[in-house]
């Protein structure tokens, strides 16, 4: 109800209390407002040419109380028509991924690819990169198959 409205948390918050002002909620019933647990995480993320990526992943890791050697950590990109994502994985996945990058806007393209390796300052890190076939294809520049012709 609150996202079709439109309301603000103020709003909603006002909402809730009149709702249960008037009798309308289960008795028992509690609202609550969502969580604030990433505001300080935020101001390591930025926005460029539609992506959405970690800026210092330095101090993101220092935040996250990580101790951060790049030779411990790889990239994992996936790509899909319609989104690009971009996590790090830990060797071992001893720790939690953590999420680097992420556009719904890019599609799976070379150029989108090469933004994203680029607003994640790749070459000062140089992780090891995951991925699916397609998109190692597509980061080396190799022309995709398809399922009626598989072969290169």
């Amino acid at each position: 109800m609150v996202r079709d409205l439109y309301l603000s948390k103020e709003k909603t918050e006002v909402l809730g209390s009149r709702l249960q002002q008037w009798n309308l909620l289960e008795p028992g019933t509690t609202i609550s407002s969502f969580c604030s647990r990433n505001e300080n995480l935020a101001r390591y993320y930025a926005s460029a040419e539609n992506i959405r990526y970690c800026k210092d992943i330095d101090g993101l890791m220092t935040e996250l109380g990580c101790e951060y050697n790049p030779v411990h950590w790889r990239l994992f990109i996936d790509s899909s028509k319609t989104s690009l994502k971009a996590v790090l994985l830990h060797n071992g996945n001893i720790k939690p991924s953590i999420p680097v990058g992420y556009s719904i806007l890019r599609k799976e393209t070379y150029h989108a690819m090469k933004i994203l390796l680029d607003l994640l300052e790749y070459p000062k890190y140089n992780w090891k990169i995951c991925s699916d076939l397609k998109a190692v294809s597509l980061l080396l520049r190799l022309q995709l198959g398809y399922t009626k012709h598989m072969c290169f």
